[in-house]
């Protein structure tokens, strides 16, 4: 999973050199992740959340141990969105009814839930 993340991250840092960084945290590659579960998310920064016009773009993906279990996190600092549309979204997700906005995204979260 972060090879095909680094690979798309590395075409998005050539297109824009000067304009966007990126880091994996290494240790996160230990873990079994199911394909495709975080890329929707790392996509859904670049095709949203990434500002051409600003300087320092910047997406740091990691997970953090915690007694039972790990927590993954992607951390950006992209244009942001608005309190009403999180809200949608998270509730659609907890709803776990399939629907055609944010597909990739549901898709992961679905996936992961089961699986974990």
């Amino acid at each position: 999973e972060l090879i095909n993340i680094d690979l798309s991250l590395q075409l998005h840092q050539r297109r824009y050199r000067h304009n966007f960084d990126y880091q994996l945290i290494d240790h996160i590659d230990q873990l079994m992740l199911p394909k495709l579960s975080l890329q929707p998310f790392v996509e859904n920064y670049i095709k949203h959340g990434f500002d051409s016009s600003k300087k320092e773009n910047r997406l740091t993906v990691y997970a953090t141990e915690t007694t039972n279990h790990y927590v993954l996190k992607i951390v950006e600092n992209g244009k942001g969105m608005d309190q009403d549309k999180l809200e949608h979204i998270q509730q659609k997700l907890n709803d776990d009814i399939p629907y055609s906005e944010n597909i990739g995204i549901s898709n992961s979260f679905r996936r992961i839930k089961h699986l974990y």
